[in-house]
């Protein structure tokens, strides 16, 4: 919590990229490296190395502490002093690949510049059967899988219809979605408009004409939901509650109206409860709305 320019981004990115150690031991997924230009100047010219993160935390049920650091100017970063890290995640990798269905947690960072349209005008290519860890693709930059996660919604409209009957996960999914605002009664991928609508007790509306604030929180739960269910297809129903992992929010209040600030934080806690949420913001109305325990000014 606080002003503009009082280091609250900077927070999150260096929790992305501690929280990013977890993909250390992930063949296809990279973890988030610390960049060069987010290194402290000391003066215009002189920036201060090495530069370190550290962490500790429960992974995978597993109480670990590790660091990475950026040692010298055109280094890499390094994971020399987080093998722990590297090893719970080797351990959730061949699990996933083995077929055992252990729960994984998810993790994803959405940052202030995030931005969907829910807007695509032309059908998608049906989702192929893939690996749980789809659900980390751009982990770090969701927006930039906006159309993988719409193609995963309309491919599941389809399949139900073919089927004939619910999928218990995607249910689950849509009324999470259908949660983040009131009246809202179902949420759809209109197959002849290729396009999210939601249903109210008298209307449907489509979901990218809605205003920036409720298109976007829209959006991050749909997006936190889609991921769940890859990477916890076995939960079903209780994908949303079950699925636990840790999920960081840059301006959690973006464009959104009083009124929804002022429950957006509890609204997301009961979606996900299992989940933990770091989250900035300049908004006293999301200050007010939590625990003073719950708040760390910046």
């Amino acid at each position: 919590m606080g002003n503009n320019g009082t280091g609250k981004t900077s927070i999150l990115e260096a929790l992305a990229v501690g929280v990013g150690a977890m993909f250390l031991g992930f063949d296809e997924i990279r973890p988030r490296p610390i960049d060069h230009e987010n290194v402290r100047r000391v003066s215009d010219k002189t920036s201060k190395y090495p530069a370190s993160i550290s962490c500790q935390g429960v992974v995978n049920g597993q109480k670990i502490s590790w660091t990475r650091s950026l040692e010298k100017p055109g280094g890499l970063t390094t994971y020399k002093q987080a093998k722990q890290m590297l090893n719970v995640s080797q351990e959730i990798q061949n699990k996933i690949r083995q077929g055992e269905y252990a729960i994984v947690p998810l993790v994803a960072y959405y940052n202030a510049s995030r931005f969907w349209s829910l807007k695509t005008n032309k059908p998608f290519a049906p989702v192929k059967p893939g690996s749980r860890t789809l659900g980390y693709k751009n982990c770090f930059n969701p927006t930039a899988s906006e159309k993988d996660c719409l193609a995963w919604y309309q491919t599941r409209e389809l399949v139900a219809l073919q089927k004939r009957q619910k999928i218990l996960v995607f249910e689950d999914v849509k009324t999470a979605i259908s949660s983040c605002v009131d009246n809202w009664q179902n949420v759809m991928y209109d197959l002849n408009e290729y396009e999210q609508t939601t249903t109210t007790t008298d209307t449907m509306s489509l979901l990218f004409i809605l205003d920036d604030g409720i298109r976007n929180l829209i959006a991050l739960v749909a997006d936190m939901a889609y991921r769940s269910a890859l990477l916890n297809p076995q939960l079903e129903l209780e994908v949303t509650r079950q699925t636990p992992g840790i999920v960081l929010i840059d301006e959690i209040d973006l464009h959104l109206d009083t009124n929804i600030q002022e429950k957006i934080v509890e609204s997301m806690k009961n979606m996900f409860p299992m989940i933990q949420f770091i989250v900035s913001s300049h908004s006293p109305i999301i200050a007010n709305s939590v625990k003073k325990e719950d708040v760390i000014k910046c």
